[in-house]
């Protein structure tokens, strides 16, 4: 009885994370999460409404439930952090669709910046925001429409069109002090996001200024004894994969040490690896920062 009590404790409050950092809940996305038939996601949402009957309202014109009030609380400091959230989809596989997890650990983001995010995702609509950026660090405002959500590189950020430039960018979440949804969809379709929908082959090695013996050690421990790496990967996420694994991209510059590996004929991926053309680096993620 008490394990059965402790279950149901569990699911009610993941039903309060997806609440808080998706912005609803439904029928549907419980099934995905549990593998629930459809009447036992029923009763879970009800017996939620029964614990807290305050708390949501139904949206009947897309099947789900949404919070009364703008922001959901956490049921303590210890529970309900983005960080809880995350964990509730590595532990059940189910991420919703754009979001990628690229790190376990990144920094915490308001649900009420990051809740209208995932709505807009997942209904392919569009957000003012207010934002700032290293290039331009005044507040100032944006209008975007994300379709999707990368966590990596101890941040989150949304990959989404941005009305401004008319192109696909990255925004930093963690950069964004307000945001209000709007209802219009995006002027261009998602798959004009040539950077997202690209795949490039990323092959990784040990880098070129290490000895054979410790290049020896690199294959051994990174590559199973194989002489490189080869990842395939979407263009626009490849500077944050590169990252992530500490590759040589500007090999003359970026040396061991600090670099064990490094990228294979990095002038092919030049493109897409390109950052600000100010910059005497053109290793740098080409989208980031608005």
């Amino acid at each position: 009885m008490g394990k059965s009590l402790n279950l149901m404790e569990e699911r009610l409050a993941a039903i309060g994370l997806l609440l808080r950092w998706e912005g609803s809940v439904s029928n549907a996305r419980l099934r995905e999460l549990y593998q629930l038939h459809f009447t036992h996601a029923s009763r879970l949402i009800a017996a939620y409404r029964d614990a807290f009957p305050e708390s949501v309202v139904e949206d009947r014109s897309r099947k789900r439930f949404v919070p009364r009030l703008p922001q959901v609380p956490a049921a303590s400091s210890e529970t309900g952090r983005l960080a809880d959230y995350v964990r509730l989809l590595q532990r059940t596989g189910a991420a919703p669709a754009g979001m990628v997890l690229l790190q376990a650990d990144a920094a915490e983001v308001e649900p009420h910046i990051f809740a209208p995010v995932q709505q807009a995702i997942r209904f392919q609509t569009g957000l003012e925001v207010e934002y700032r950026s290293m290039r331009n660090p005044e507040p100032h405002s944006r209008t975007v429409f994300p379709h999707a959500c990368v966590q990596t590189q101890g941040r989150w950020h949304m990959r989404a069109y941005c009305a401004k430039t008319a192109s696909f960018r990255d925004f930093v979440l963690g950069r964004v002090s307000a945001v209000a949804p709007t209802p219009a969809p995006c002027p261009v379709g998602v798959e004009s996001d040539r950077a997202w929908h690209t795949q490039v082959e990323l092959v990784i090695e040990p880098h070129r200024a290490l000895p054979k013996a410790q290049m020896d050690v690199v294959r051994f421990e990174r590559f199973h004894k194989a002489s490189a790496m080869v990842r395939t990967e979407r263009a626009a996420l490849a500077p944050y994969v590169l990252h992530e694994l500490r590759v040589a991209v500007d090999i003359a510059h970026q040396n061991p040490p600090d670099y064990l590996l490094m990228l294979r004929n990095p002038q092919r991926h030049r493109s897409w690896l390109l950052g600000d053309v100010e910059s005497t680096q053109w290793y740098a993620p080409a989208f980031v920062d608005g």
